[in-house]
């Protein structure tokens, strides 16, 4: 009887939070720590002058979220400490493994930078709605990943900031992370309720990423989201002291679950598949990229 009583209530609540309409929101307070996973496997096919190259990648980080303070307009300062780091690559020209928590002996060059993040920490202020500001530190940051390349190679260091410098300065951090958070609809949803939003994301090169969002459920103290986005880019951009430029079109769909307690993403998949050119050197090279991209947040 008590059985069937708990899971009458649990029915009931079910019921409550479908027929309710609720604020997707981040509900944070000082002291708070969470720990978050980012994990992207690609398959990447190019045909340069005729020749394929494939490339298997699987790059990731974790690190702590701590919640150090409220500030006065609502936002929060958070501390965000890089606990672990891999990288895993494998073409014809050579093959990668680094798993912070698993690797001994010499680091593999190509991941020197990679592994220089671990226990280095930046600072951001997020709002409940998830927008992201004045994010501090990264700058020492890659400071530190500079000192870990080979000494007697000036030329490299220089070429390999710049490229730092594009994928983890303070505002593509900054972009990076309202990536991540910036998902809330700006009023409160209920069950079928769908919302857009549009934001640019700046890695190697920037994409557009125009999103549709549907609340498809409601279970265990989570909201389960549908997404399905176009992903573009027709920009240029650098790669080492080489101009080139993108155009490039693809879809990016998955499901994220938003727990309702804290509003951080519990867990998320979401598949991309780019297809295009990438114009250098006075060549056009086709590429497709497939991507599956993993993140979760758990609380410590």
């Amino acid at each position: 009887m008590k059985k069937l009583t708990v899971l009458l209530l649990l029915s009931l609540s079910t019921l409550s939070l479908a027929a309710e309409k609720v604020k997707l929101e981040l509900k944070l307070k000082t002291g708070d720590l969470f720990s978050f996973e980012y994990s992207m496997k690609q398959k990447i096919q190019q045909d340069i002058q005729g020749r394929k190259v494939s490339t298997k990648q699987h790059s990731g980080t974790t690190y702590d979220l701590e919640v150090q303070e409220q500030m006065i307009d609502g936002y929060f300062k958070l501390k965000c400490t890089y606990r672990h780091a891999i990288l895993e690559m494998e073409n014809t020209m050579m093959t990668v493994k680094y798993n912070s928590r698993t690797h001994k002996g010499p680091i593999p060059p190509p991941a020197m930078g990679l592994a220089s993040l671990l226990n280095q920490s930046f600072t951001m202020e997020v709002s409940n709605s998830g927008k992201v500001r004045n994010v501090k530190g990264m700058d020492a940051i890659i400071e530190n990943m500079i000192k870990s390349l080979p000494a007697n190679n000036a030329a490299l260091k220089i070429q390999m900031k710049a490229q730092f410098n594009q994928a983890f300065g303070n505002e593509s951090i900054q972009k990076l992370m309202q990536q991540s958070f910036d998902i809330y609809p700006d009023t409160a949803v209920g069950l079928n309720d769908s919302w857009k939003d549009e934001h640019v994301v700046k890695t190697l090169y920037p994409i557009t990423v125009k999103s549709n969002w549907l609340l498809e459920k409601f279970e265990k103290g989570g909201a389960t989201l549908k997404v399905d986005a176009t992903l573009t880019s027709d920009a240029k951009f650098k790669m080492g002291a080489i101009e080139c430029k993108a155009n490039l079109a693809g879809t990016q769909k998955g499901h994220m679950t938003i727990d309702l307690k804290s509003g951080f993403c519990r867990e998320s998949k979401l598949v991309q598949d780019i297809k295009g050119n990438l114009d250098m050197m006075q060549m056009q090279v086709p590429i497709t990229i497939e991507s599956v991209i993993i993140q979760r947040t758990t609380k410590k």
